[in-house]
């Protein structure tokens, strides 16, 4: 960044832990904020692909970045944004809402439905497509060796017209560029994020500190759908077109079924030397799996999924599962014969 915007007056750059500091915490009052975020990679505006888990009783996170159509890869334009303390708004750059983010409640709109999916704010999670610089620095992120430590002094620039700092970060010994950081000297928010070495730019294109807000933008009073009913949206929308796949491929190939013999590896996990007992992966990916003890009636845990075949001989129990295609009843039974009715 060049410095000639900067006055003879301009304040001397902060250590690196005074920015740390003001980016983590900010000042004594936290401003409204609001703008328009865009992220690029290289010479392309880019559409940020996350990936999410959800622990048992807990609602799917939901994210900041924008979410283009189901099944659809979209150009991520520059996004609107309002912020309020924790209280949130998201457009997409033709005023279509993204997200809402109140008090209590988060609403995520998405173009393929007339209400939005209503969550408890607790999901909320700062990241995709460049939103993540409408939050401050998490102090946690800073505690490792990926992009901590700043590999020169902090030095000061202009950005959008207002007095920043800059900062470049270290890689891990795992990544080979360092990180480069732009940080408004007034509030402590990255302005801009970039990896010159990638050429990824998450950045903003507009930021104005301290408008009053109609509350009105935090709230969403219409019609609303739950995180279970989209789960149940996705699979049924996910089951007719796997329906529709299979349909065609009746129609236009064979509607017989298709039968092939396997040579199926396998992969013991563990045995049991003394008792001959063992548990092992069967085919490549793993297709199933296969295990078996000494014959015993007591419980038998193997904390599979589902233990699809289990049968006897004079000497052992076996149990055999398969994750998908099921083999026809024949092939179980030859598959029985060749492991033996001792």
């Amino acid at each position: 960044m060049d410095d000639s915007n900067w006055t003879d007056r301009a304040p001397e750059p902060p250590s690196w832990v005074e920015l740390l500091t003001l980016m983590v915490h900010g000042p004594d009052s936290e401003p409204t904020l609001r703008g328009a975020i865009r992220s690029w990679h290289g010479d392309q505006e880019t559409t940020e692909q996350l990936g999410w888990v959800a622990y048992s009783g807990e609602p799917p996170p939901v994210f900041t970045g924008s979410r283009p159509s189901i099944g659809q890869q979209q150009a991520a334009a520059p996004i609107r944004v309002w912020r309020d303390g924790p209280r949130l708004r998201i457009e997409e750059s033709d005023g279509t809402l993204n997200l809402i983010v109140g008090d209590t409640t988060c609403w995520q709109f998405d173009r393929d439905h007339d209400t939005p999916v209503a969550s408890p704010r607790t999901a909320l999670r700062y990241a995709g497509n460049g939103t993540g610089l409408l939050a401050r620095r998490d102090p946690a992120g800073f505690a490792g060796d990926d992009f901590t430590r700043p590999t020169g002094p902090v030095g000061g620039t202009t950005f959008l017209g207002r007095p920043a700092w800059t900062v470049e970060l270290a890689p891990p010994a795992h990544k080979p560029h360092p990180m480069q950081l732009v940080v408004d000297a007034e509030t402590g928010i990255v302005l801009q994020q970039r990896n010159d070495g990638f050429g990824t730019v998450d950045e903003w294109v507009e930021f104005i500190v301290g408008d009053k807000f109609d509350p009105a933008l935090f709230v969403w009073d219409g019609r609303t759908r739950s995180p279970d009913e989209e789960t149940a949206e996705l699979e049924a929308e996910w089951e007719a077109d796997l329906a529709g796949r299979r349909q065609w491929f009746s129609e236009n190939v064979t509607a017989a079924p298709l039968r092939v013999e396997l040579d199926l590896t396998v992969l013991v996990h563990e045995y049991n030397e003394a008792t001959g007992a063992f548990e092992a992966s069967l085919g490549e990916p793993g297709m199933g799996m296969l295990a078996r003890r000494p014959r015993s009636d007591a419980v038998w845990e193997l904390g599979w999924a589902q233990t699809q075949h289990r049968w006897r001989t004079t000497r052992w129990d076996w149990a055999l599962t398969f994750y998908h295609d099921e083999p026809a009843p024949q092939s179980i039974e030859a598959l029985k014969r060749q492991l033996g009715a001792d």
